[in-house]
């Protein structure tokens, strides 16, 4: 069976093994398609003033917070292993089947790919109280009309307080504000897709 790691290289090309998704979870559902992990790991990100990974394990339907120093999960949003109580008051409780996310402050910005029979993606914010071990949604948007993109799909909020959402494969990309208005929109045209973003106010 396969499954992820996380893997650092260094400048001179050497490579260490940071974590293992091995050493903390026991797969419970392996897929059939070739080449794809049962955890099924999609976006990564590193936040240095943590010292901590922030991995998207679309294959489990979590979210792992893990300690780059010493190799462990810290805590694990959604999916069977999860160390929070969601909490909304949405139509539809969060599928946690995402793809990029946002952290910052104790939120956790999560663009929601949702499931097949469901066709429709959203973007979920939620504010984190780990000692309690709640997951509050604070925040959502969902488009009218749905759309939905299974794959992919990215998120960002930006310094203004609004939020950047890509709908990967249907290729459109949005900024919305916090009252959920769309500002604008950049729309591909028909088979265009998009991976994902990241807004800049200035060129490097």
């Amino acid at each position: 069976y396969e499954g992820d790691r996380i893997i650092e290289r260094a400048r001179d090309g050497g490579t260490s093994e940071m974590w293992s998704v091995w050493d903390d979870f026991t797969p419970t559902d392996i897929p059939e398609v070739p080449g794809m992990t049962w955890s099924h790991a999609n976006a990564l990100d590193y936040v240095s003033e943590q010292g901590a990974y922030y991995l998207s394990a679309f294959g489990m339907g979590a979210l792992l917070k893990i300690d780059r120093e010493g190799g462990f999960v810290d805590w694990v949003l959604g999916g069977a292993d999860s160390d929070f109580t969601e909490s909304t008051d949405l139509e539809y409780a969060p599928a946690m089947w995402g793809h990029q996310f946002d952290v910052f402050d104790d939120r956790v910005l999560l663009f929601e790919n949702g499931e097949s029979d469901r066709m429709f993606s959203q973007v979920l914010e939620f504010q984190l109280d780990e000692a309690a071990g709640k997951a509050d949604v604070v925040w959502s948007y969902r488009p009218k009309p749905d759309i939905y993109s299974f794959s992919l799909g990215d998120v960002q909020r930006l310094e203004s307080g609004n939020t950047l959402v890509t709908f990967s494969n249907q290729g459109l990309i949005e900024e919305v504000s916090p009252e959920g208005e769309v500002l604008w929109r950049l729309s591909m045209s028909v088979g265009g897709a998009l991976g994902y973003l990241t807004h800049l106010d200035t060129l490097p």
